[in-house]
């Protein structure tokens, strides 16, 4: 089982990618936890883009998101979930058309 951990916080010291880290830590040995790195270099979704060609760093972390069998995500805000969420809703959107 493979797991991506999403933590918003870049704060090396964060309590929350502290229990990401933890549950890696924790995870059944069958388990593979991987701490998801380039949320910061994420853009906005804009449409605009999509059109001419997708962002190696969007094309990077849908690739992770896709590949994981699971995703761990804590501690957010507002701006950072609008990102996640749009890259989620495409990577979906091109997993099922694909499929």
């Amino acid at each position: 089982m493979n797991i991506l951990a999403i933590c918003g916080s870049l704060r090396a010291r964060s309590l929350n990618a502290a229990v990401l880290r933890a549950a890696r830590e924790v995870a059944p040995g069958h388990w593979s936890v991987a701490m998801e790195a380039g949320l910061s270099g994420l853009p906005y979704f804009d449409a605009e883009l999509e059109k001419e060609a997708l962002p190696q760093v969007v094309a990077e972390f849908r690739g992770r998101v896709g590949a994981a069998d699971g995703l761990l995500i804590d501690e957010l805000t507002r701006a950072e979930l609008r990102k996640v969420l749009a890259s989620l809703d495409e990577a979906v959107r091109d997993a099922n058309a694909q499929a």
